[in-house]
């Protein structure tokens, strides 16, 4: 425990005294930086509520920001893509070239454009914006 350095940050006009790694001093004081900005702001929009209520609120808030940005970084839709492209090229090869006179662009699964799946999870928590 003797590697960790002892840092204060504030947040909320309170100081925090806490203990990292050398390495991850700079990262903390940053992360702790943007808390305390996302909480000014909440309490300036709502300056009735109480410090925990606060706390919780941009807690979330940035919860929801996490899990945008992971799944804005996964495409589902590509998976989805992938599934069906390979069943519609197996229900081409098993038709036995029973296509009715079709050309073969009317056997092809578009592809899907990225976003647009990940577009709707992204709103659930829009309400405790800050």
């Amino acid at each position: 425990m003797s590697d960790l350095t002892p840092i204060k940050v504030r947040l909320l006009g309170k100081d925090y005294t806490l203990r990292v790694a050398k390495d991850d001093e700079l990262a903390t004081l940053e992360m702790a930086e943007y808390l305390n900005t996302k909480l000014q702001a909440f309490r300036n929009a709502h300056p009735e509520q109480s410090d925990l209520t606060a706390a919780v609120i941009t807690g979330l808030a940035i919860t929801e920001e996490l899990f945008v940005e992971r799944s804005a970084a996964l495409d589902p839709g590509e998976h989805v893509n992938g599934v069906l492209t390979d069943l519609g090229e197996e229900a081409v090869k098993s038709s036995s070239g029973v296509r009715m006179g079709l050309p073969p662009a009317a056997f092809s699964l578009p592809h899907h454009r990225p976003g647009r799946i990940v577009e709707v999870g992204a709103t659930r928590l829009n309400t405790i914006r800050i």
